[in-house]
């Protein structure tokens, strides 16, 4: 299994900075992941502006929240699916990130929301590999965009193998340094005993979600609301096809 390790060194950025990368990077919009509360997942997207037939979404008892095939765009799949890349990067501004995505929207991880840069503005955390593995090459691409888009940002980046037991070395497929708005590739295999990263601080990530509407959902409608103003007010009416 590959991991994606961001340390931040101790690098933060407002709550409001982080809230608007978030929106911009987090799977929830990128890649249409959510987590299992439906009524929240669908009236966010609905609320976004993101065209769907809602009512026929809900009429099938998908658990699917945002299901292609009841986009209104496009006669075919493949050009609903260009309909919604088109709005997420032109109308939401998401960067089109394959693999270095936050996960604090709506999230299903058994372990709660996570992300390289939590609500609380700490830049650092673990990302998770895919089935399929992760392409270095992807993944430099995907950091030179968040790089580019905010230049601010401050952090490291190893691409690595799970070691086998807790004994052993990670493996370091690829490291990369973050910084002013450039991307420079470190060092690329090789072994390190030990990699550590700051984020969230347990005891808040812990409190926060115990008073939370949803475990699965770090921010509740109305302080999205609040955090994107002007961003939830052009959704909510049906597109006719």
């Amino acid at each position: 299994m590959e991991y994606i390790v961001i340390d931040g060194k101790g690098k933060k950025v407002s709550k409001e900075e982080a809230a608007e990368i978030i929106r911009r990077t987090d799977a929830f919009y990128e890649k249409l992941y959510n987590g299992n509360n439906h009524k929240f997942n669908r009236l966010l997207y609905k609320l976004s502006g993101v065209r769907a037939d809602y009512q026929a979404i809900e009429d099938a008892h998908s658990c699917c929240d945002m299901d292609y095939q009841y986009m209104i765009d496009g006669k075919e799949v493949i050009e609903k699916i260009r309909a919604y890349d088109k709005w997420k990067t032109e109308e939401w501004g998401c960067l089109g990130l394959r693999y270095f995505l936050n996960h604090w929207i709506s999230c299903a991880y058994i372990g709660g929301p996570y992300g390289w840069l939590s609500p609380e503005g700490e830049v650092g955390g673990l990302l998770y590999g895919e089935k399929y593995g992760i392409e270095t090459e992807e993944l430099e691409e995907d950091l030179k965009r968040v790089a580019s888009e905010w230049p601010f940002l401050e952090f490291t980046v190893y691409l690595v193998d799970s070691p086998g037991s807790s004994d052993d070395p990670f493996w370091v497929f690829a490291e990369w340094k973050v910084s002013g708005g450039k991307v420079e590739l470190v060092k690329e295999d090789y072994e390190i005993d030990n990699i550590t990263y700051e984020t969230i601080d347990e005891e808040v990530y812990r409190e926060h979600l115990k008073n939370a509407e949803d475990p699965e959902c770090w921010w509740s409608l109305d302080e999205l609301k609040k955090l994107w103003p002007g961003k939830l007010t052009s959704g909510g009416k049906k597109v006719e096809g």
